[in-house]
């Protein structure tokens, strides 16, 4: 993770209606008092109908907004540290996280950036441990 302050960045909101469906409430509590069992399966980047669908987690912060290189839109505040939005993309692009907090911005790099993409690899990452792994993927059989 990038942690060095950058500076804020105007964009205009999603279009209306371009919020993938809000975190399920049972999911919501599961993941903010850190025991859900798959975390990454509800947050980071997954698509969807329509697009791909973009939800993030960063209690305390004021915005989040995902930056690629073609792109930088700002996520829909669900509250609670809860960021979403759904973007008209074909496929999970190379992002980055600009977060917003009080007096300062901070860019994240994804948990999967410095990973080969490739359908031989596979890359994990743990929020909580702050850890993430890449290995090739057996073969299958």
């Amino acid at each position: 993770m990038n942690a060095h302050a950058v500076p804020p960045i105007s964009t205009p909101a999603p279009p209306s209606g371009a919020r993938p469906a809000p975190v399920a409430p049972g999911d919501r509590d599961r993941l903010l008092s850190g025991t859900h069992h798959d975390p990454h399966s509800v947050l980071g980047a997954h698509p969807v109908p329509g697009g791909v669908a973009f939800r993030v987690l960063r209690p305390y912060a004021l915005s989040v907004t995902v930056v690629t290189d073609d792109l930088r839109t700002e996520l829909h505040d669900d509250g609670a540290g809860f960021f979403t939005g759904l973007l008209p993309l074909r496929a999970v692009p190379d992002y980055r996280l600009h977060v917003a907090y009080e007096g300062t911005v901070h860019e994240t790099e994804t948990p999967t950036a410095s990973c080969p993409r490739s359908a031989s690899w596979t890359c994990t990452s743990s929020t909580r441990a702050g850890t993430r792994s890449c290995g090739r993927r057996s073969a299958p059989g």
